[in-house]
């Protein structure tokens, strides 16, 4: 069994791996919008789903990260 300090652990780089996919979908939603549109259904789920991921699973090793669409 985990210790609290390995399962803090596990979510804070959890986390930090949630931001840089987040960081690295902004580009996305900048591009969408120097074109006058609206970002997809899809880039917008998939961030929405990169958000809620720490409240999505109860154990920081299960958690399945989305794919970005393309």
């Amino acid at each position: 069994m985990s210790s609290e300090l390995e399962i803090h652990e596990k979510w804070n780089e959890v986390r930090g791996t949630r931001t840089s996919l987040l960081e690295e979908s902004d580009h996305l939603i900048l591009i969408a919008y120097e074109q006058g549109v609206a970002p997809s259904d899809e880039i917008l789920a998939y961030r929405q789903q990169l958000r809620e991921l720490p409240t999505t699973f109860d154990n920081p090793w299960d958690v399945e990260y989305p794919t970005l669409p393309e």
